[in-house]
């Protein structure tokens, strides 16, 4: 993962006793040593002490390393936890192809990881050790964390704010259904998928509504509840 020297022989047991097996701070370790340190200076500093300490201080040190732009695009993923390119370049008002290349360069210091899900989408994340320290992240903006914080709280708001549409509309079809008034379903749900087109539940509503007229409209339905399992996997 972190591109060393596999480490062997009675430095993995002093690097064992040392963090007593903890995992997190193992892994601390290794940003030391992969930032330049000696494993055998970086094992006698921290024999004993504190995990979290040496989190604290290997996660300083490489930010140190990050210009702004990349600082505030890391701050975000903290806070925003689970996200997309898409949503970075919304939320920082950048494009997405500098999100991209801003994600690259935080990889190669091991600061973001990525995953791939269903349909091609990209889920953009910070490793489960840094993410509790997103304070020192916040220090290190200064006064430009304000900013990211309040393009982060708008976004979710405004992402809670069309989950609430979003319901709402889908019980409207749902009422039509109960009515027997299928074609009127059908204009509401697709008024639905233009405004929300990248949700999957409005592409599987879509989609029902239709198989509900009379006659069904396999072919059209067929594509809405095909594209409807890559949109969810991608929330």
């Amino acid at each position: 993962m972190f591109q060393i020297k596999i480490i062997d022989g009675p430095i993995l047991n002093e690097l064992f006793e040392a963090t007593h097996g903890s995992p997190l701070f193992v892994a601390s370790i290794v940003r030391l040593v992969k930032s330049g340190d000696n494993l055998r200076n970086v094992v006698d500093t921290w024999n004993g002490q504190e995990g979290e300490d040496v989190r604290r201080f290997a996660f300083e040190r490489e930010l140190k390393r990050l210009d702004t732009s990349q600082a505030r695009l890391l701050y975000a993923v903290l806070l925003l936890g689970q996200t997309s390119v898409n949503d970075l370049a919304a939320v920082l008002d950048i494009t997405p192809k500098v999100v991209r290349t801003r994600i690259s360069e935080l990889q190669a210091y091991h600061l973001l990881a990525t995953s791939e899900k269903r349909g091609g989408d990209t889920t953009i994340f910070a490793p489960s050790d840094l993410v509790s320290i997103s304070e020192i992240v916040r220090k290190h903006l200064g006064p430009q964390a304000e900013t990211v914080e309040k393009a982060c709280a708008k976004a979710e708001e405004q992402s809670r704010a069309a989950s609430r549409s979003v319901g709402l509309g889908i019980r409207g079809v749902l009422r039509l259904w109960e009515q027997d008034r299928h074609p009127e379903a059908i204009i509401l749900a697709r008024e639905l998928r233009d405004k929300y087109p990248t949700n999957g539940d409005v592409a599987s509503i879509l989609g029902a509504a239709l198989l509900r007229v009379a006659p069904p409209m396999y072919n059209d339905a067929d594509v809405e509840l095909e594209s409807a399992s890559p949109l969810n996997a991608a929330l």
